[in-house]
């Protein structure tokens, strides 16, 4: 879990650690699930990064990034 105070949002921190995080887990097909309250403004932010809603609800949305393919191993799953 990360979190970025506001006063250093909207600088690309955030779009850094994720892809950190991302490059890190592609290569052994694990899928990344993030957890988001609605009201955080954060949605666009892991979809513009290749997040996908899983499910959702009125109050937070589980989102789902996989870098594996079609022909991969099923991925494991971590949690950001």
């Amino acid at each position: 879990m990360f979190y970025i105070l506001p006063r250093y949002q909207r600088k690309g921190i955030g779009r850094q650690i994720l892809s950190h995080v991302l490059s890190d887990v592609a290569p052994c097909r694990q899928c990344v699930k993030a957890n988001i309250l609605q009201w955080s403004g954060t949605l666009r932010f892991f979809t513009d990064q290749g997040f996908t809603v899983g499910s959702q609800t009125l109050r937070s949305a589980i989102l789902e990034w996989s870098g594996h393919t079609e022909h991969s191993k099923t991925p494991e799953i971590i949690n950001v």
